[in-house]
């Protein structure tokens, strides 16, 4: 029975990674798989013979099958997992204690699981037929757990996984159990770099409790069946040292969850009769149709004027909520590339997409449980009383009440690939989702302590040069400054692999309002174009380049800096903080991010370092960048001025300012009305000279200059530390 094992993990990883896709393929040259699986799954209905026995048995004890020959990886594991329940006891209790099941056990811990859900291999219905023969080792389940993880224990096992019914409190149990889960949980190896686990009880106890908030009603916790199941892959991968044993002698009742979980997101991921029903979204690309008749389709405004302004207001209150959350973030994709091209939407996209650090996956995820209940308050959720009152006076749970309160809620979401979902609280679902439309999706950017840097993926993403990332900077999103890469332009066409971005237009393939691909066969229409953006600028407005020096008019640098230094003298007292981003230009010292995650949640004040006093000198480091957007007419909506700046104190200091300007004269400008009654209308930032009056020579021009982003940074001996003046304004921003 003691078999050699194939492979350790380390050396057979890679080829999963290069057998994805193709784990299903299951040749019958050698083995009869059709066979074998018919006579696993008549073994579990209690219609085989004992010589069927005798020939899965062969085939389960048989060795040596090389990962890179077999083709049919879930087929071998079901058969590995099965062999247990055709072993007398005495065989098996060998089995296990020698763990021959272990490569098997680290394969399938390390396989798409969501690819398992389309194959006819159903692994987990097998694991769990087999753990109801393997005799359970009580003591070694629940030693060490917590009193939480206890509580959960004694009413899982009293219920029993199969028929453990998951109501309102066994849900908010395990929400809590959850609270509890290391930041570094979910990140990747290399990423991780403390034990995560001071027992094995504590790592069941979060894979039970993935499974029961996945099983949830809809939107309970806002953990969606497919998170749920991935969370639990990923709080067992880390468990593969203990082996196949350890899992199937466990009193959780993970492997019993697990076939419930699955059926449901099967369930779950067939949207096809919702989407057909869905007329709402006919309607809107209808109106869309006939307000802009000359539009090919792939370049039909997908949303409506509400929606994209929801979406707005959505963008702003994430980017809030990271901020008080201490999460740096990127913007991406077709976010990137609209403040890029439009300084704002892309008008034919139909979402938001921004990108965080994957190691900060548990601690948004403790943001979504925070919000409590979808049924109620954030305020109403009551932790456990062991670290309640810290965790409640968190900055996680700060955030939570920032969406709550902007009527936001955040959503785990995940099948394949891995996203978090923005929407508003009294939206309209998506079909067959529990979030509504439109939405902001949240990537997980890979690398952001060193090394490779990757976007969305560790494996499969767009890799991205580090020089272009770090240190990031802002950009204008239709009139809010989010976080971007440091070089957005080359970033953006190394992402689009050497496309020219922005001159080519290309139609959306995604209907971002039912949460799917458009389909090759037969909606080739609605997304298969690409065009020059110039035949789309009498329909769109378009931001030209970044090109070097003032706009044309703005003649006088002179005026700039003074209403600049005008604005700068009337900031409050700087309040720096660790720079997410490292120190700057000296990466040697220490892995960039690492001293501000360290001290995020111990530093609850800003840094009281230098002041920018009134008349601080204030001078450009280089030359000025500007971008004008052009509406559909030809006139000017206003430009964008990028300013490199150094400051004399404090000693060192630089700052990257964004500043608009409006035109107030002619041009549809908004003097053109003759009381005036939109050209100052600032309330919020008149005590600050939120808006000023920039002239021409002559005064035959004029324009509404407002400062939307200006941050510094700055060292303090190996530290790098850095000010927002907008986020400081808004609360402190990341």
């Amino acid at each position: 029975v003691v078999l050699p094992l194939l492979h350790w993990f380390t050396s057979v990883a890679p080829t999963v990674r290069a057998l994805q896709g193709s784990l299903d393929a299951c040749s019958e040259t050698e083995i009869p798989w059709t066979d074998v699986r018919n006579a696993v799954f008549a073994y579990l209905r209690g219609e085989v013979t004992m010589d069927r026995i005798e020939t899965l048995k062969d085939l389960g004890l048989r060795g040596g099958l090389d990962p890179q020959e077999c083709d049919c990886w879930y087929g071998w594991i079901t058969t590995r997992f099965f062999l247990p329940l055709v072993l007398d006891e005495e065989q098996q209790e060998v089995a296990l204690q020698e763990q021959i099941f272990h490569t098997e056990f680290v394969l399938w811990l390390g396989s798409p699981w969501v690819e398992m859900l389309d194959s006819p291999w159903d692994v987990p219905t097998v694991l769990a037929a087999t753990a109801s023969v393997v005799a359970k080792d009580s003591a070694a389940s629940t030693d060490g757990c917590t009193p939480l993880e206890s509580q959960l224990h004694s009413r899982a096992e009293a219920a029993g996984g199969g028929t453990l019914e998951v109501g309102a409190d066994l849900a908010k149990l395990a929400a809590q159990v959850l609270l509890h889960l290391p930041e570094e949980a979910l990140a990747e190896g290399k990423e991780r770099t403390e034990p995560l686990w001071g027992s094995l009880c504590s790592a069941h106890a979060a894979a039970t409790a993935a499974l029961i908030l996945g099983l949830a009603e809809p939107g309970g916790f806002r953990v969606t069946p497919g998170y749920a199941y991935r969370l639990a892959q990923k709080v067992l991968q880390s468990t593969s040292e203990a082996g196949l044993a350890a899992l199937l002698r466990s009193t959780w009742p993970i492997v019993t969850l697990l076939p419930r979980l699955a059926a449901r997101l099967r369930t779950v991921r067939d949207r096809g009769q919702l989407i057909s029903e869905d007329t709402l979204a006919e309607q809107v690309v209808e109106a869309s149709a006939r307000e802009y008749p000359e539009v090919a389709p792939p370049f039909l405004p997908p949303a409506s004027q509400v929606e994209k302004l929801r979406l707005l207001h959505g963008l702003a209150a994430l980017h809030a909520a990271m901020a008080v959350a201490r999460v740096p973030y990127v913007a991406i994709t077709g976010t990137l590339l609209g403040a890029m091209r439009h300084h704002g939407f892309v008008p034919w996209d139909g979402d938001a997409d921004i990108c965080a650090d994957i190691r900060d996956e548990a601690r948004l995820l403790r943001l979504v449980l925070l919000q409590g209940p979808a049924s109620g308050d954030p305020q109403d959720f009551q932790l456990a009383s062991s670290f309640g009152l810290e965790l409640q006076s968190s900055h996680v749970a700060r955030a939570a009440r920032v969406l709550h309160s902007a009527g936001f809620e955040l959503f785990a979401q995940a099948e394949r690939p891995l996203t978090f979902k923005l929407s508003g609280q009294d939206w309209l679902r998506v079909p067959g989702k529990m979030y509504g439309y439109p939405y902001v999706d949240v990537w997980f950017c890979h690398g952001w302590a060193g090394g490779p840097f990757s976007l969305q993926s560790a494996g499969f993403g767009v890799p991205m040069p580090r020089e272009l990332v770090f240190p990031r900077r802002k950009v204008f999103f239709a009139g809010l400054p989010l976080w971007a890469f440091q070089d957005p332009g080359d970033s953006l066409t190394n992402y689009y692999l050497g496309s020219d971005w922005f001159t080519d237009c290309v139609g959306h393939a995604t209907f971002h309002r039912q949460e799917r691909k458009f389909s090759e066969e037969t909606e080739s229409a609605r997304f298969d174009r690409k065009v020059p953006c110039e035949s789309l600028a009498k329909y769109f407005a378009f931001a030209s380049k970044m090109q070097p020096g003032l706009p044309e008019g703005v003649s006088s640098e002179k005026a700039l800096m003074a209403r600049l230094r005008a604005w700068v003298s009337l900031l409050p007292e700087p309040s720096w903080e660790l720079d997410p981003d490292g120190p700057g230009e000296d990466e040697s010292e220490f892995d960039r991010p690492e001293p501000w995650r360290r001290a995020r949640d111990e530093i609850s004040r800003p840094l009281q370092f230098g002041q920018l006093a009134l008349g601080a000198p204030l001078a450009l480091s280089g030359q000025a960048m500007h971008s004008r957007l052009t509406k559909c007419d030809g006139s000017t909506m206003h430009f964008l001025v990028d300013l490199a700046l150094h400051l004399e104190r404090p000693a060192g200091a630089r700052c990257q300012a964004m500043l608009r300007l409006r035109p107030l004269l002619g041009g549809g400008g908004t003097a053109s009305e003759p009381q005036l009654l939109h050209a100052f209308a600032e309330p919020a930032g008149a005590a600050r000279l939120g808006g000023q009056l920039l002239e021409a020579e002559g005064g035959e021009e004029a324009w509404l200059l407002d400062t939307p982003s200006f941050v510094c940074r700055t060292r303090l001996g190996a530290l790098g530390l850095y000010w927002s003046a907008e986020d400081a304004a808004a609360g402190g921003g990341r």
